[in-house]
């Protein structure tokens, strides 16, 4: 399963954030929303076929791995439909790289709600997407 429509909305409720997947609002912990995000805007932006590299999330791999099992929980456990999906895939060969399982076309940001998370490094990804956007 591969969902048709991901929108990664950013509204906060009480300590979780916003990702809407096909119509089904999904509420993730503020690190797993982090990384959600980073993989979707990293698909967006096209670069490195999407992958993220874990030490550019910013935690031990260790970290990284446990709180992208906990995204996945959260996706899974919010409809038996998500259940399929892996979510996120990793390719061992990149040593702990990992990529959003969505396509390029069904993925939206909420730029205003995503500024205001207040993550320096995802602001400065989210204003290279606008200006490559701007672009075309």
């Amino acid at each position: 399963m591969i969902p048709e429509s991901i929108v990664i909305d950013g509204t906060r409720q009480r300590e979780r954030f916003l990702v809407v997947v096909d119509g089904l609002n999904v509420f993730l912990q503020p690190i797993c929303f982090r990384f959600f995000t980073i993989f979707g805007i990293q698909l967006l932006l096209g670069e490195d076929d999407g992958w993220v590299r874990s030490s550019a999330l910013y935690r031990p791999n260790e970290i990284v791995a446990r709180y992208i099992y906990r995204m996945k929980e959260n996706i899974h456990g919010a409809s038996i439909q998500f259940q399929s999906w892996q979510v996120v895939e990793n390719d061992r060969h990149r040593r702990g790289s990992y990529r959003l399982i969505a396509k390029t076309d069904s993925v939206t940001i909420n730029f205003d709600n995503l500024y205001e998370f207040g993550d320096h490094d995802l602001e400065q990804m989210l204003d290279k997407l606008m200006s490559l956007r701007v672009k075309t």
